[in-house]
């Protein structure tokens, strides 16, 4: 019941112009390519305007058939989120989104607050299961990109208990291994957790598990496109060693996380394949490494200095870089923090 230009459509509509840009570069049409990019900078140009409330607190659901903002709080916004270049105006919403809509268990389609908002999925002769559906029912689908705009705000504590709970989950709820479509907000009466309906075995459920553990937590990110992987991780305080390898264009990269006498240290090693690493360890400088098959990335990180290098595969340095703390990412990160701060 979202009536007129809901705001996760305005996302995906800027990011199918931006993918039509890269198809029309990519064949030559400089034409298209120059058309849709225009069509794309004026979607995002408008959006913060037409969206956020005049005190940068609050970002609309959509607009009415009238032009009016409606600012019913659904978990839609997530998506949204990459369109406001306001950050603090962000960071706000993000807030506001996690209180009303966050529970230990997943994210609700719908705050409780509203008038619509159904707890109980399931509840027949009372309603109709599509009248909860959109309206309360919780999607652990919608973990995913709850948890990755915490984690990109560098609020990693806050996003790692729901992660840990999609997990338990996982082992001990339903399918195993597998992850539901949908939940109840509240338990029922007399139960200690809300009940699982919907598909049982949901694909998307667990796609979004495994996205936000390599891509966000982890914090590797094949772009090969570019040719590029960026090394982003973010692990919580109580993750210790962790060993992963995924694939990264026709070759593999196995990293390794662990922690020495309490400082964080990361292994990178590339195989089958050359690629620029570009590291992004917060509040550092991010650092750009051009590896090749082979080579192998050791960081390690104390409170006040990133020490990396780049290793051949005969342990010649290749690389090797000291980095201080970036004063405005340290800047950043605090405000950030304060402002999530309770």
């Amino acid at each position: 019941p979202r009536s007129t230009r809901a705001n996760d459509i305005q996302w995906l509509w800027h990011q199918q112009l931006e993918a039509g840009v890269q198809f029309a570069r990519t064949m030559g049409d400089t034409a298209s390519a120059s058309r849709w990019q225009q069509a794309a900078d004026r979607v995002r140009m408008n959006f913060e305007r037409d969206y956020l409330d005049a005190g940068g607190n609050r970002l609309a659901d959509h607009l009415t058939a009238d032009g009016t903002q409606d600012f019913t709080l659904r978990p839609n916004l997530f998506f949204a989120l990459d369109m406001i270049e306001d950050e603090d105006a962000s960071a706000r919403t993000l807030r506001k989104a996690w209180e009303g809509l966050v529970y230990p268990w997943g994210v609700a389609t719908l705050e409780q607050g509203d008038a619509r908002f159904h707890a109980y999925h399931l509840v027949p002769g009372l309603y109709h299961k599509d009248a909860a559906y959109h309206n309360g029912t919780v999607w652990p689908w919608l973990n995913g990109i709850a948890m990755q705009r915490m984690i990109e705000n560098g609020q990693v504590e806050l996003a790692w208990p729901l992660f840990q709970r999609m997990n338990k989950l996982a082992l001990e709820r339903g399918v195993v291994g597998g992850l539901a479509e949908t939940m109840d907000a509240y338990p029922h009466p007399g139960e200690a957790q809300p009940r699982l309906t919907g598909t049982f075995l949901q694909a998307w459920s667990n796609a979004e598990q495994l996205r936000i553990w390599y891509q966000y937590i982890l914090g590797i990110r094949p772009d090969m496109l570019d040719n590029v992987v960026v090394l982003a991780p973010r692990l919580p305080d109580v993750l210790g060693a962790v060993d992963v390898s995924v694939n990264v264009g026709k070759g593999t990269l196995a990293a390794s996380f662990d922690k020495v006498d309490g400082n964080r240290r990361y292994l990178y090693r590339l195989d089958g394949q050359d690629a620029t690493l570009k590291l992004d360890v917060s509040p550092f400088p991010m650092h750009a490494f051009k590896a090749f098959p082979g080579d192998t990335l050791e960081v390690q990180v104390k409170a006040d200095v990133l020490h990396a290098r780049l290793l051949a595969s005969d342990g010649r340095v290749k690389e090797d870089v000291k980095l201080a703390i970036s004063p405005e990412r340290r800047a950043r990160q605090d405000r950030l923090d304060a402002m999530f701060a309770g």
